[in-house]
């Protein structure tokens, strides 16, 4: 008898809503990938979501914080809204 090691890779993907429509089409995106995960063997999805676009400029000034820049710069992926 052999034994199977079975690695998980957890993929980091940064979520960057947006606005409008970018908030719904994000939504959706991270509710396929929860549903995908559990027939991907040894693939793990973990979602961070940063507020950016028109909203965020006007209550902060800035549409891309440095926060949210930095977060897509060390994720595996981003997943972008309309902005």
């Amino acid at each position: 008898m052999t034994a199977t090691l079975s690695a998980t890779r957890t993929f980091n993907i940064t979520v960057l809503p947006g606005d409008g429509i970018g908030v719904d089409v994000t939504r959706e995106a991270v509710r396929v990938l929860e549903a995908l995960a559990p027939s991907l063997d040894g693939v793990k999805f973990e979602f961070h979501e940063y507020s950016v676009g028109a909203a965020e400029y006007l209550k902060n000034g800035n549409p891309l914080p440095a926060d949210a820049l930095d977060a897509c710069a060390k994720s595996d992926a981003v997943l972008l809204g309309a902005m």
